[in-house]
């Protein structure tokens, strides 16, 4: 701070840097140095906010203090550089003003996510006396879209997508007020001046109604399906109530069994339908306003089907007008779910949605403020140990938190990082900071595909990077992979899927360069000896990883088939196990298919005909759920281990409950988890007529967390670690997570799980880039 010692005048020229444009920062400067009776300006810039203030010592020094102190809602400051400082003799000019925004220089600026409508605005919509009464674009400088129409920096009207919209007097005079808190608020408008909004047919041709949004309304409480564009694009709403209008959206999105997001005006309203403490209380109502899992009340009095087989509803609360609007005093919840068929990128613009979706909607609810980056909702998993108490983990890390960027343990060279196959996102670098896109998709399907070539583009733009490297995944077959290679600008890095996830938990932790355990999880990723691997224990840090274990391999019989027929798998299993005598088990497993198909499946499996090998933890789910008959195949990913684990319910860690852990190892020295010797205890509980599902899951789930633990100490004794990160999608499951993280914590291990990315793919891209980065700090020459 400012020394006691220098002259009583003093100027300052700072430069601030954060979420600091279009979130209210200049007027609150401005304001701010009015209240001291400061001279001097603040202006944005391609890289924050520059602000030169002269004045008295002490009223500069209130100044300094409050700048940091007394930010608005959704205003954050990262760094603050003083650039000059000199004395000066007050007053050097009578006024402090807010200069135009400068473009020169690299782009810098960290750019807003888009912000739930804001108190008092919500307030005046309900306003009969305000004049932006029941208007479904009211905004200001606390609240609005922000990313999802930025077409450039700095974030100005002109570079956003409501330039072509000219402010009406009224607008023009608060956009010009310092005081007023729609002050520079780019997407300012109102009825007279601003968007519009209109409700069409299926051929995009306008609907006659006086109110479009009660026309709107009317349609749902008739059962029918509504296309309404948001923020970041469109989705698909129906009233949760109505059982018939829930059944044909499944059918027509093609999505029949998946869980569908539940949106409410308030936690209040929301707590009619899912149990909510403090700390999920105040996740619902958190800035991003995530959908959030939380544990459904029973009875409940929505239609079954919406989140059938689960513990949870997905639950969100109303962030734009237009969402308040429809649920005001009629609905109590409705289904809000991204506007796509299934695994197809969310629609954002007008005329393809109305193309795309017309066999799904009955009608749209449409506008023409355009949308430049679509944007999915976040979706967020609030979970609890003795060690840790709440906090939640990403599901999907989208509106609300993307593109604000993600701290890197150290500053890296820039890389770019092409993430996963599934659940894509791409990551970018400048320094210490990195850059996560939306969730892209999956991208097997072709729009998603195409959806990812422009994320890349738009994501190195917009963030001003110029990479030195790509990084992708070791998958040949994977597409992002064949981007990679396909392009000769950049050198490119391969890097192995688990080892990724281990990166992403650790660097989002800010685990320092030094060996680590990982305990990488989930469905999928091709291992460096060729076979799927997802059940992994490494040691190592960001550049290398060693495999020390894994769960030991298993069957696939039919390859990818298999992930969605999982009694394949449970069959793959028990002819191991029994060979001929499987055909004797009681067990629902050996009844869903005639025995002239369970023949084949047994010479397949015995001669080892298309049978890959893997070592997934998912698939062991997968097969646990299988064998047990708690379902054959899956309409969607996790399927199977989210109805498993919402049969081993809520129980705590016991090891009197616990299956034996049978450990070995290979000519190697890895240690391996004998996933044959687990089956054959959960097949001899799945014939026993005493056992109930609900027991066979727990003690399954109790095994898993036990495994974990039994490996992570032989791997403490071993090689001294006691730093333990957990990662990849199988930790999504709320009882792995917060068992493992307790009995290890227990055992006197220091343990680290993903806070502000999600275990599953969608992390990828973040570790990739960690890889990539310290890979490169230590071999220059990879860029070369």
């Amino acid at each position: 701070m400012i020394g006691a010692d220098e002259p009583d005048g003093l100027a300052l020229e700072v430069r601030v840097q954060g979420i600091v444009q279009g979130v209210g920062f200049r007027p609150f400067v401005y304001t701010l140095a009015n209240r001291y009776e400061l001279s001097g300006w603040v202006a944005n810039d391609t890289t924050g906010v520059t602000i030169s203030v002269q004045g008295p010592h002490a009223s500069v020094e209130a100044f300094m203090e409050d700048l940091t102190c007394k930010l608005p809602t959704a205003a954050r400051i990262d760094s603050v550089d003083v650039r000059s400082r000199q004395a000066c003799i007050p007053p050097a000019s009578p006024h402090f003003t807010i200069r135009q925004s400068s473009v020169t220089g690299q782009k810098n600026t960290l750019i807003t996510p888009d912000l739930h409508v804001c108190p008092d605005c919500e307030a005046e919509l309900f306003d009969p006396n305000n004049r932006r009464y029941r208007y479904p674009f009211i905004n200001c400088t606390n609240c609005g879209p922000r990313y999802s129409i930025i077409l450039d920096t700095p974030y100005d009207r002109p570079n956003t997508t409501m330039s072509r919209f000219q402010m009406c007097p009224a607008c023009l005079a608060e956009y010009r007020n310092p005081l007023d808190r729609r002050y520079h608020a780019q997407p300012i408008a109102c009825g007279d001046c601003g968007p519009t909004l209109r409700l069409t047919d299926t051929a995009g041709q306008p609907i006659p109604a006086e109110d479009a949004i009660e026309a709107a309304r009317d349609r749902l409480a008739d059962g029918q399906i509504l296309a309404v564009k948001g923020i970041g694009g469109f989705h698909l709403i129906v009233d949760p109530r109505n059982p018939a209008a829930v059944a044909t959206l499944r059918s027509r999105k093609r999505r029949y069994k998946k869980p569908l997001a539940l949106m409410c005006r308030d936690s209040e309203t929301a707590s009619k339908f899912v149990s909510m403490g403090a700390f999920e209380k105040a996740t619902l109502e958190s800035a991003p306003r995530p959908i959030v899992l939380l544990d459904k009340l029973a009875p409940n009095p929505l239609a079954p089907d919406v989140s059938a087989g689960t513990m949870q509803h997905g639950m969100m609360l109303a962030y734009t007008p237009i969402h308040h609007l429809l649920l005001d005093g009629r609905f109590d919840a409705l289904i809000v779910t991204s506007a796509n068929l299934s695994d197809d990128p969310i629609e954002f613009r007008n005329d393809e949605a109305i193309e795309n979706l017309s066999a799904i909607a009955d009608a749209f609810l449409v506008h023409d403020r355009d949308i430049h980056a679509r944007v999915d909702d976040s979706v967020l998993l609030c979970w609890t140990s003795d060690h840790t108490g709440p906090k939640t983990m990403p599901v999907r890390r989208a509106r609300g938190y993307a593109p604000d960027f993600v701290p890197l343990p150290q500053s890296l060279p820039p890389i770019l990082a092409l993430g996963a196959e599934l659940k894509n996102t791409i990551c970018v670098n400048r320094g210490n900071q990195a850059f996560l896109s939306p969730h892209v998709g999956d991208l097997k399907r072709g729009k998603v595909l195409t959806a990812f070539h422009q994320t890349i583009a738009e994501t190195v733009r917009q963030h001003g990077v110029t990479p030195e490297l790509m990084v992708c995944d070791l998958h040949p077959q994977f597409l992002s992979t064949e981007y990679a290679n396909s392009q000769s600008d950049l050198p490119i890095l391969q890097v192995q899927h688990h080892h990724a996830h281990m990166a992403a938990v650790m660097g989002e932790n800010g685990l320092c360069d030094r060996p680590t355990i990982g305990v990488v999880f989930d469905g999928f990723g091709l291992g460096e000896d060729g076979n799927n691997w997802g059940g992994e224990f490494f040691v190592g840090s960001y550049a290398s990883v060693q495999r020390v274990g894994h769960f030991s391999n298993f069957k696939l019989p039919g390859g990818d088939r298999a992930t969605r027929e999982i009694d394949r798998i449970a069959i793959g299993f028990l002819f191991d196990l029994y060979g001929e005598n499987a055909f004797n088990l009681d067990l629902p497993v050996m009844r869903t298919r005639p025995e002239e198909e369970l023949r084949i499946l047994q010479t397949m499996i015995g001669r080892s005909v298309r049978t890959p090998l893997t070592s997934s933890v998912g698939r062991l789910f997968d097969a646990v759920a299988a064998l047990t008959g708690v379902r054959s195949e899956i309409q969607y990913e996790a399927q199977a281990a989210i109805e498993l684990e919402a049969l081993a319910g809520r129980g705590g860690f016991r090891r009197d409950a616990c299956l034996p852990v049978v450990l070995r190892s290979d000519s190697q020295g890895r240690i391996l988890v004998d996933t044959h010797a687990l089956m054959a205890e959960i097949a001899q509980l799945a014939v026993l007529p005493v056992k109930s599902l609900q027991e066979i899951s727990h003690r399954f789930h109790a095994t898993v967390v036990l495994s974990i633990c039994e490996v992570c100490g032989r791997l403490r004794d071993r090689f001294g670690i006691s730093n333990v990160v957990l990662s990849g999608g199988v930790f999504l499951n709320r009882f792995i997570l917060s068992q493992t993280t307790d009995e290890l914590a227990r055992r006197g291990f220091d343990v680290f799980s993903h806070r502000q990315l999600s275990p599953g793919d969608g992390g990828i891209s973040y570790g990739q880039l960690l890889v990539g980065g310290y890979s490169l700090l230590d071999n220059p020459h990879i860029a070369t």
